[in-house]
């Protein structure tokens, strides 16, 4: 399959997007306090135990 020359552009107005996204988010999170940052990061980590918690039960690691 060919990659056109509006593809390529696409895609690469796409990883400009994210770094800025990426960028934002990081900007903000610097400039909360000590206790905020804590409070994301621990939210942050609740998030992912319960997509591991999810994956492992739809593999049958983990059952009822």
């Amino acid at each position: 399959m060919k990659t056109t020359s509006k593809e390529v552009i696409a895609l690469e107005q796409t990883y400009f997007a994210i770094q800025t996204r990426r960028q934002e988010v990081a900007d903000y999170f610097n400039q909360l306090d000590e206790d905020n940052k804590r409070l994301v990061i621990r939210g942050d980590i609740k998030q992912w135990n319960q997509m591991l918690l999810e994956a492992a039960h739809n593999v049958g690691v983990i059952t009822n």
